[in-house]
C-alpha cells in the first residue's frame, strides 16, 4: 500500500511532488529525502535535525503514525571488514570518541531529532558485533560502536532507542555468538544491580540543609542514586531519587538527628544495596509551605 503524500503542506516535502503513488515511490522517496548538496560529514547540526524531520514526515504520510515504533541502523557491516566483497566500499570507523566524523554523537543526534519530530521512541536493530579484541577475520571483525553503546546507554535513551537488536547482516559479519562472549558480558553487566555506594559522607550542615559526599560508582549504565535518611530512633523515613553525580545536598524535614543511607540505581532500575549509615544532626527545621484548601 502506497500513501498519498501532501506535498502542498507548509511544512516541506515539496521535493516529493514528481514522486508516483506505485510500488517504487518508498526507494525513489527515499532517495531524495537523502539527497543534498553537502558531504553528509560536513552537516551542522541543525542540517542533521531537519533531515531527521524531514524523513519523520515523509515516513507519517505513508502511514507511520500508525506505528509503535520506528527501526533504525547504524549499518551493519563491522568497520574492520575490509577485505571482503560484501564490506566493499568498506564503511569507515566512527570516531567513538566524538571529535571528528564520522561519529557516534551524529548518529544519535539524528535518531533523538527523529523520535521526537514522529513521537515514536526506536529501536536500533542490526547493530554490529564487533568489538577490539578481535582479529578481522571471517565473523571476528573488530568494530567499536557496541562498545560505545554499552557506555552510554543514558545518551541512547534520551534520544529515543528503547533497544538495541545486535547481529550483522553479511554471512562473515561477527554476530553475538563469535564475538568472543563480548556482548554477553556486556548484557551481563546491563542486567545486574548496580554495586553497593561507598565513602558516604556528610558536611557540615546550613541550617537544614546537609552536604553529602561518596564514591562514584563505575557502572557504565548507572542511572542514579537513592538517598534515604530516617530519624534516629526511628519514624517516617524519607527518599529522594538524584542523578549520576557523587555528591547532593539535602534538606532535612525536622531538627533532630538523622540517619542517611545510599543506593544506587541503574538503567533497568536496579536498586543496589544501601550503603552504610552516616548520623548527621540539623538543629533547624525546614520551612514549612502550607497551602490552602477550599472545600465547596
Amino acid at each position: 500500500m502506497v500513501a498519498k503524500v501532501q506535498v502542498s503542506d507548509p511544512q516541506g516535502l515539496a521535493d516529493l511532488a514528481s514522486v508516483s503513488l506505485n510500488a517504487s515511490a518508498l526507494g525513489r522517496g527515499t532517495i531524495l529525502l537523502r539527497a543534498t548538496d553537502l558531504d553528509p560529514n560536513a552537516a551542522s547540526a541543525n542540517q542533521v535535525a531537519s533531515l531527521a524531520q524531514r524523513t519523520a514526515k515523509f515516513i507519517n504520510a505513508m502511514g507511520g503514525t500508525q506505528a509503535d515504533l520506528f527501526f533504525v541502523e547504524w549499518s551493519d557491516r563491522d568497520s574492520g571488514c575490509t577485505d571482503l566483497p560484501e564490506c566493499q566500499s568498506p564503511r569507515p570507523w566512527w570516531d567513538d570518541t566524538n571529535r571528528t566524523v564520522p561519529r557516534v554523537s551524529r548518529a544519535v543526534l539524528w535518531e533523538n531529532a527523529l523520535s521526537a519530530a514522529a513521537g515514536k521512541r526506536l529501536i536500533l536493530w542490526q547493530v554490529p558485533s564487533g568489538n577490539m579484541s578481535l582479529d578481522d577475520t571471517c565473523q571476528h571483525y573488530r568494530d567499536n560502536r557496541p562498545a560505545y553503546a554499552f557506555r552510554h546507554p543514558r545518551d541512547l535513551y534520551e534520544a529515543g532507542v528503547i533497544a538495541l537488536l545486535f547481529g550483522g547482516g553479511a554471512a562473515c559479519s561477527t554476530q553475538p555468538s563469535t564475538d568472543g562472549g563480548f556482548i554477553q558480558a556486556q548484557g551481563d553487566i546491563a542486567y545486574d544491580p548496580p554495586a553497593q555506594p561507598s565513602g558516604l559522607s556528610a558536611g557540615t550542615p546550613v541550617g537544614p540543609t546537609v552536604p553529602l559526599h561518596w564514591n562514584e560508582n563505575s557502572e557504565p549504565d548507572l542511572w542514579g542514586y537513592r538517598v534515604s535518611y530516617t530519624p534516629v530512633g526511628g519514624g517516617t523515613s524519607f527518599t529522594v531519587n538524584l542523578g549520576p553525580a557523587n555528591s547532593a545536598s539535602v534538606l532535612i524535614p525536622t531538627a533532630g538527628q538523622w540517619q542517611v543511607r545510599l543506593a544506587a540505581y541503574d538503567a533497568m532500575g536496579r536498586l543496589s544495596p544501601f550503603s552504610g549509615q552516616v548520623i548527621v544532626t540539623t538543629t533547624v527545621d525546614a520551612p514549612g509551605v502550607y497551602l490552602p484548601v477550599i472545600i465547596r
